[in-house]
């Protein structure tokens, strides 16, 4: 049995300017000791989906579906450390919090201070002690990890964690994901913006846009056969900032307002291969090869013409 299995989930919002559809439908699973990177732009469901699979989405939110959890957890790294954090608690009684009740003082601290010494934070003794705004951003990134992996659990969902961090404090967390997944078995279902972090990481991959899932597949296919119009738009920015091009790619247009229905593909109107199907249906998800699917009109299933 998948360690997490999502099926048929919708995130409503009801505003003053009517009903918002973030998430859209979506459905996928996650195994034990797997990475699954959720990838898109700003807006396109990706944190609505952690925030529904942890119970905390605000009040004028109603959730629809199927959520499947087998394991310990899950516990959440959440993007901005310095609004995760407390401000007027030390780090050591922050991440108490999360460790099992019923611990004499001396165990609980000693739990923290190898917590901390395993996220490699230098001189732990004296970091137990200390405020978040006495912690670079790097450090505070490391403690709110600590907190998540506090409670043991078997899923970890970390949105956007390697954000504003330089490339050696992001190495750095990236290496620390990987050897809880290594050593702890630990799944991670891990949000970005950053394909490099996603190419490097992950085993596989989900595409959304405009709160709907247009891609799946493992790492490696998706980053050498893209099957969505939406998908190769995306590396080709990739593509064109590692390139040094001196005019960057980009997609033209911007995603739909999800306060309004959308009736067939919601990339469609920023689509350079549209035909007027994509406009008027919905497509289905059809499949490019194992594991691997995309919902496009256009792509072909292997071994068929249409």
């Amino acid at each position: 049995m998948s360690l997490l299995r999502v099926d048929d989930l919708r995130v409503r919002f009801t505003t003053r300017r009517g009903p918002v559809q973030a998430v859209d439908g979506v459905g996928f699973t996650l195994e034990r000791g797997e990475i699954l990177g959720l990838v898109g732009e700003s807006g396109s469901g990706k944190s609505q989906i952690l925030f529904a699979l942890m119970g905390l989405l605000p009040e004028n939110a109603t959730l629809d579906g199927t959520i499947e959890f087998t394991g310990s957890g899950p516990t959440m790294v959440f993007q901005d450390p310095m609004t995760a954090l407390n401000p007027y608690l030390t780090i050591g009684l922050q991440i108490a919090e999360a460790l099992p009740k019923g611990l004499d003082p001396a165990t609980r601290r000693a739990r923290i201070v190898e917590l901390l010494t395993r996220l490699r934070i230098a001189d732990p003794g004296a970091r137990i002690d200390q405020y978040p705004h006495q912690l670079s951003g790097g450090m505070r990134q490391r403690i709110v990890i600590a907190m998540a992996l506090a409670a043991a659990p078997d899923l970890i969902l970390a949105d956007e964690p390697t954000t504003a961090l330089d490339v050696t404090v992001q190495a750095d967390i990236l290496d620390l994901f990987r050897a809880e997944r290594r050593d702890h078995g630990r799944a991670l279902l891990l949000v970005s913006h950053d394909l490099g972090v996603v190419a490097g990481l992950c085993d596989r991959v989900l595409v959304m846009y405009a709160g709907r899932i247009v891609e799946e597949a493992a790492v490696d296919d998706l980053f050498a056969r893209p099957g969505h119009p939406y998908t190769r738009a995306l590396l080709a920015t990739v593509s064109s900032l590692a390139a040094g091009d001196s005019e960057l790619a980009t997609i033209p247009g911007a995603p739909p307002d999800l306060g309004l229905p959308i009736a067939g593909c919601a990339f469609a109107p920023r689509c350079a291969v549209r035909i007027e199907r994509c406009i008027e249906a919905r497509p289905a998800f059809r499949a490019l090869g194992p594991g691997h699917r995309a919902a496009c009109h256009l792509t072909k299933t292997p071994g068929t013409e249409s």
